[in-house]
Formats: structure tokens, C-alpha cells, sequence
């Protein structure tokens, strides 16, 4: 079993997690609207000690990034809170934050609790405000090229690379959304490392072409805040070749599609 040392271009993707247009939740009026920072999708709940990206209109901040973990809780004198939790920040612009949900944060999809409260401070003051959904886990797959129509996955092969593998190569597929169902607590903010690994206390199942994969590991990554890393051996099946699709189905959700490509 492989467990990758991320790339550095990986980890700028994910840090960075380059703009997007806003979602539909947002231009329908909120506020502030969150969704998983690997699938953007509106109106999708997120998990405790997942990656969110926030969209709003944050008067008065200013671009900044993380340098280094553990995350700051403040960029540029910008804070986000959740249920009035400062939350670890990844990146701040005026129009977009990107966070860690704090692992403490209440499950409201599956209980009679309302939806948390999100609130952007500048400076100490409240510029937006809104709601965010949360569910015990959230999948979604990251996207090595946001540019690329084909939504290229964040997967690596056996040698750590972004490339072309063959069929019965174990890939690494860089997701998010697992939640807090894992082996052991992570502190917000730090990355989980590898003394022990910290694993998901049930096995995600994995789709290349709608063949499934036999998983080796599913876990946190040891060096990145938040990002579930998934090792997977791709079918030995003649069909799987060119582009084709990836997708994982955890906890009764599936996530977003993304593709790889494999050769013979």
C-alpha cells in the first residue's frame, strides 16, 4: 500500500482552489452560500472536517492565502465562523473563502437541528452572514484542471504523478467529504500525519467505468489539512481504456464524476 506524499502542484490546486462562478444558491440570494470545495455543487450539504469554499460578497477583504499548517484561523483580518467557531482558513478573496468545517460542527441533515449559521467578519466586523447544510459525510472528487472540460480527477498514479495508468495500477484519488467517521480525531487546522494513519471507519466503494475497484486505503492524507486520500487498484478489464469516467459512492452518497485516463 502506497501513501503518496502530495505533489506540490497538488497541494497548490487545493489550496488555492482556483475561483469559480458563484453557485446558483448564491445568485438565488443568500448571503453567503457554502458547498464542498472539490464538487462546488449548490445546495449540497457539507461535513464536519471537510474543505468548503464560501461565495459572497465580503466587503472590505482582501486576497490572501495560507502559508503554512497548522491553518490561521484569520487571513488579512478576515474570519469566518461557523456557529461562532472560528474556522481554519485555506484562502480569502472579496467574492470567495475557502475553510475547513469545524469537526465539532452539529449533523443537520439527518436530526431536527436548523441549518448552522455562517458568518464573515473583516476587521471585526460582520460583512455576510448566511446557513449551510451538514451532513455526516459529503463526497466529491478534486479536479487536477478546472479549465478542462473532461474534469481530469486529482488522481495520481503509482510513481506520485499526474499521468496516463494502466489497468491494475492502484491510483491515488485525492477527495473530500469523508467526515468525522475516522480511526482517530484530527485537530482543526493541522494536518493528519502518519504516526499512526488515520483512517475512515468504513470503506468507501470506487467506480472506474462502472466496474468497481478493490480499495487499499481510505484515510486522511498525512501532509494536507482535510483532504481524504483514496488508494484504489483499477479493474483489469479490456474495456476500461481512453477516458473514462471515476466515481465514489460512501455512506449512501456518490460523489461528483471525474475522469482518468488508461492505457493498455
Amino acid at each position: 500500500m502506497k501513501i503518496s506524499h502530495t505533489t506540490s502542484r497538488l497541494c497548490a490546486c487545493l489550496l488555492l482552489l482556483i475561483t469559480l462562478a458563484v453557485p446558483a444558491a448564491y445568485s438565488q440570494g443568500n448571503p453567503v452560500a457554502v458547498v464542498n470545495a472539490a464538487s462546488f455543487q449548490a445546495k449540497y450539504p457539507v461535513a464536519p472536517g471537510s474543505l468548503a469554499s464560501a461565495f459572497g460578497t465580503f466587503t472590505g477583504a482582501t486576497e490572501g492565502a495560507a502559508t503554512q499548517v497548522p491553518l490561521p484561523t484569520a487571513i488579512n483580518g478576515v474570519e469566518l465562523r461557523v456557529n461562532n467557531t472560528v474556522a481554519p482558513l485555506l484562502f480569502v478573496s472579496p467574492t470567495q473563502i475557502n475553510f475547513q468545517v469545524p469537526s465539532a460542527t452539529p449533523i443537520t441533515v439527518t436530526s431536527l437541528t436548523q441549518e448552522v449559521t455562517v458568518e464573515v467578519r473583516v476587521g471585526g466586523s460582520v460583512v455576510a452572514s448566511g446557513r449551510m447544510a451538514v451532513a455526516p459525510a459529503s463526497p466529491a472528487i478534486f479536479v487536477a484542471d478546472l479549465a478542462n472540460p473532461l474534469q481530469p480527477g486529482a488522481i495520481l498514479d503509482q510513481a506520485n504523478q499526474f499521468r496516463a495508468v494502466k489497468r491494475g495500477d492502484v491510483i491515488q484519488i485525492f477527495g473530500n467529504g469523508p467526515g468525522i467517521a475516522i480511526s482517530s480525531p484530527v485537530i482543526d487546522g493541522t494536518a493528519a500525519g502518519s504516526s499512526p494513519l488515520v483512517n475512515t471507519t468504513q470503506a468507501p466503494r470506487v467506480f472506474v467505468f462502472q466496474q468497481e475497484a478493490t480499495v487499499e486505503f481510505s484515510g486522511l492524507s498525512p501532509e494536507f489539512v482535510g483532504l481524504w486520500q483514496i488508494n484504489a487498484r483499477v479493474p483489469n478489464q479490456a474495456f476500461i481504456s481512453g477516458q473514462v469516467p471515476v466515481q465514489i459512492l460512501y455512506d449512501g452518497l456518490v460523489s461528483n464524476v471525474v475522469t482518468i485516463t488508461v492505457e493498455e
